[in-house]
């Protein structure tokens, strides 16, 4: 999520995508919290997302996924050593629909 293309792209899903209900990323970096901020902010409609190795993704990733996102349902991410059960805790109160969470190659 670092180059001008990606921010470009984020800014445009941010803006223009409000109804979107699943994220995808893999293998790519989140080299910003406010941008995943500026994303999730206007996604509240979001009910999937995957953040597949993607560098970047700690405590604090998970809590502004779970601050704006409070209707999702399923949520994966993996290949991440900076998530805690403090991150992992803090999303499973917010996010009270949430029926899948899987933490893949995570260092708990």
């Amino acid at each position: 999520m670092g180059s001008s293309y990606q921010n470009l792209s984020l800014y445009a899903i941010s803006n223009e995508c409000s109804t979107l209900m699943y994220i995808d990323a893999r293998s790519t970096s989140l080299s910003s919290h406010v941008k995943l901020q500026e994303l999730t902010a206007s996604c509240h409609r979001l009910h999937s997302i995957r953040l597949l190795k993607v560098t970047g993704l700690d405590d604090l990733a998970i809590e502004i996924i779970a601050d704006n996102c409070t209707e999702l349902k399923d949520a994966h991410f993996s290949g991440s050593s900076d998530i805690t059960v403090s991150g992992v805790t803090y999303m499973l109160i917010k996010c009270r629909m949430l029926t899948e969470l899987i933490l893949k190659s995570c260092m708990l």
